[in-house]
């Protein structure tokens, strides 16, 4: 297979799954039916445009204006620091001030997306978008959500030599260096030779990218399935796709530094099955279940994830969430992902430190 093939096949995957499809050249500036007008940027503004005013009937043209221009200008040199920027407006919409009929001065938040209707929201994947940094480049697959580019793909001919996910992986480390505006609208990469195909954050180390094993979560996929189509079909399937970059994506200050994390395969479906049986229990006898972790499978950040789902569902009615565990170190750990996560849960967590300081909390809580 040809790296041209694989990205063919990568495209027809995602037009299978609904997704629009584009050849980069096609809409580059200057041609007839161009969707840029810059080549140093890599979101379609026409497109955004649309979906602001499409999703905010309510909010003047003026306003429109103004919430497309807060998306276009940059606030920073950082990728990092745009990328967390770009992410708060995403899914907390984009604050806007405008003149309403008596004269006041109205606040309000322009959304990017639609989180509750998928079929308002407009899906494309373009092949060979030209992006000019400080050198031109071209990541092989951008998907674009209402214009903007929230997956990028590299792709690598399957048997050349550093033709390989590694090979990939490095691809990325020199677009992030020559096209930083490429990825601040980002939250998913991927990384695939054909043969294997890997998952995460423009900014996680080579060892943390891994593959989506599971098509519809119930089963691992067949494994005479190749990774990039279960990759494709499981994780950029549009409505698990606006889910996991809306409740699965988290921004923590490690000890190293602020990194970006966004959930693996076992963690998403987990987390989702656990929030539909504690749902259930809720009108039941209150017993969920329980959910099985191996070592190193992240049990801390998928509870993190879990409490940010219960806490924000609305059949939830903003519940008081108690963590239990068995040994000190482990209590120290957990509290120390919910305290770094605590974007994700939109409040900062207490830990207790007796059971008079709990029954104290909880008191409060109610």
């Amino acid at each position: 297979m040809f790296e041209s093939e694989l990205e063919k096949y990568a495209i027809e995957l995602l037009a299978r799954l609904g997704w629009s499809t584009a050849y980069g050249p096609d809409i580059a500036p200057g041609e007839p039916f161009s969707e840029r007008t810059d080549w140093r940027e890599a979101v379609l503004e026409g497109r955004l445009r649309q979906a602001v005013e499409r999703m905010n009937p309510t909010l003047p043209i003026d306003a429109v204006h103004d919430a497309v221009k807060t998306v276009l200008r940059p606030e920073s040199q950082v990728a990092f620091t745009e990328n967390w920027r770009a992410y708060q407006l995403l899914v907390g919409g984009v604050p806007v001030e405008y003149r309403a009929a008596d004269g006041s001065v109205a606040h309000d938040r322009a959304w990017l997306v639609d989180w509750a209707d998928l079929s308002r929201n407009d899906f494309l994947a373009v092949n060979q978008v030209t992006v000019q940094g400080s050198r031109e480049r071209r990541p092989d697959v951008l998907c674009y959500v209402n214009g903007l580019p929230l997956g990028l793909m590299e792709l690598k001919r399957p048997g050349e030599l550093n033709a390989s996910v590694r090979g990939a992986f490095n691809q990325i480390q020199t677009y992030r260096g020559e096209i930083p505006v490429a990825f601040t609208w980002n939250q998913i990469t991927v990384l695939s030779d054909g043969v294997q195909a890997r998952a995460a954050t423009f900014t996680a180390p080579f060892e943390h990218y891994a593959p989506w094993k599971t098509i519809e979560g119930q089963s691992l996929a067949d494994p005479s399935i190749p990774e990039i189509e279960t990759l494709l079909r499981g994780l950029f399937n549009p409505s698990v796709f606006l889910d996991v970059v809306r409740n699965f994506v988290v921004f923590a200050d490690e000890f190293t530094g602020p990194v970006k994390k966004v959930a693996k395969y076992h963690q998403y479906w987990a987390v989702r099955k656990a929030v539909q049986r504690t749902l259930e229990a809720k009108d039941a006898d209150g017993r969920a279940g329980v959910v099985w972790h191996t070592q190193g499978s992240g049990k801390s950040l998928t509870m993190a994830f879990y409490a940010g789902r219960v806490v924000l569902h609305p059949a939830m009615q903003n519940p008081t969430l108690v963590v239990l565990t068995d040994r000190n170190d482990l209590d120290e750990q957990l509290f120390g992902t919910f305290a770094r996560c605590k974007d994700l849960l939109r409040q900062s967590p207490e830990q207790a430190k007796d059971r008079t300081h709990l029954r104290e909390l909880l008191q409060v809580a109610s």
